[in-house]
């Protein structure tokens, strides 16, 4: 569960630090052609990374650790269909 909690802080920071940028709205995460929930943790991670690299280059790094200390390999797949409700209801609720 606290895992679960940790990727949806993660999910509300990254959509939420996309509306500083003015090309990118944070609704895009919603767009099926433009994201999909990464289906295992290796690209899962690898998208958390790139979310971290966007912040103040001041919490970049602590950001790439916190994620690269979850290692969720074997939990992902449980967590999978949360995430990916999850996602759907958030993009019902913040972008339709």
């Amino acid at each position: 569960m606290k895992y679960f909690i940790c990727l949806f802080s993660l999910f509300v920071l990254f959509s939420s630090n996309l509306a500083q940028f003015d090309s990118i709205k944070p609704c895009v995460i919603c767009d099926d052609h433009w994201f999909l929930v990464p289906t295992n943790w290796e690209n899962m991670s690898k998208y958390l990374r790139g979310g971290c690299n966007r912040l103040h280059k001041d919490v970049i790094w602590p950001c790439r650790d916190f994620v690269d200390s979850m290692n969720l390999w074997e939990q992902y797949s449980t967590l999978y269909p949360y995430i990916v409700e999850l996602h759907k209801q958030a993009c019902k609720v913040f972008c339709r």
